[in-house]
């Protein structure tokens, strides 16, 4: 029989064996989570220099890239400072090229409603600006201008964004007229919803009318001429037409062109 001391003694020493073991695993943890911490920190400082110092993700990409880098980065630099026109504050929206290579951009200053407002600039080929294309006996022609194309009488014609229209402007700087869509489509529930616009070798302005899956066909006057539609036209928005009349439309959420010969 084990004297009731010799008991507590033991006792007591595996309960000193225990007690360090669980310090031991809480010391170890807090060790861990400390590690974790200070490794979290040097990557949120990281991030930090990388959110200030955007250019250095970008320096050190160009370095990892193979052989003759250096030559197309000189290439790019060197198109950039040809053709890039700079806007200003003014944000560029629809773009396109005259025959005679000039460019026209349609540009929007970004605000909404009754504050919004827009221009139509031509560039020469070298980005001089030659004309500007805003107002008229202080009436602005735009509020938002998303799409342009040029006719073969010079005129500016423009899809608005803001004023559901189609406003077309004389290369004299005048308008000419704005098209609010047909008769039919007056009321509030059919309006007018004009995106991509051409012009073909009539003269005639064609515009997509993305929500009523049709193109508006005008003459040089804005009188109306006729709607045309093709086989399974959903929400028409890009276009353009060569100098055959065959036009290409592109669809907002489609996976291909549609070719088509307008003029027969």
């Amino acid at each position: 029989m084990v004297p009731k001391k010799k008991e507590k003694s033991e006792l007591k020493k595996k309960l000193n064996i225990t007690g360090s073991s669980k310090s031991s695993e809480k010391d170890s943890k807090a060790a861990k989570k400390q590690s974790k911490e200070k490794a979290k920190s040097k990557e949120d400082e990281k991030m930090e220099v990388d959110n200030e110092n955007p250019k250095v993700e970008k320096e050190s990409g160009k370095l990892n890239d193979g052989p003759g880098t250096a030559d197309k980065e000189e290439k790019k630099r060197d198109l950039k400072e040809e053709t890039v026109v700079g806007t200003g504050q003014w944000i560029p929206k629809g773009v396109h090229t005259t025959k005679s290579g000039d460019i026209l951009v349609c540009l929007w200053n970004g605000q909404r409603k009754e504050k919004s407002h827009g221009k139509v600039i031509k560039y020469s080929k070298m980005g001089k600006e030659l004309k500007e294309f805003d107002s008229h006996n202080h009436r602005a022609f735009f509020a938002c201008p998303m799409y342009v194309t040029e006719n073969g009488l010079g005129d500016i014609c423009v899809s608005d964004w803001n004023k559901k229209s189609v406003v077309v402007v004389s290369k004299s700087s005048s308008k000419k007229f704005e098209y609010e869509g047909h008769k039919e489509q007056n009321d509030e529930e059919n309006k007018f919803d004009p995106r991509g616009i051409c012009t073909d070798s009539f003269h005639h302005i064609i515009v997509a009318d993305y929500w009523h899956h049709r193109l508006h066909v005008l003459d040089d006057k804005g009188h109306f001429l006729r709607y045309f539609v093709y086989d399974n036209i959903r929400g028409p928005t890009g276009m353009c037409i060569d100098e055959n009349n065959i036009l290409y439309v592109g669809e907002l959420g489609g996976k291909s062109v549609n070719v088509i010969k307008y003029l027969k």
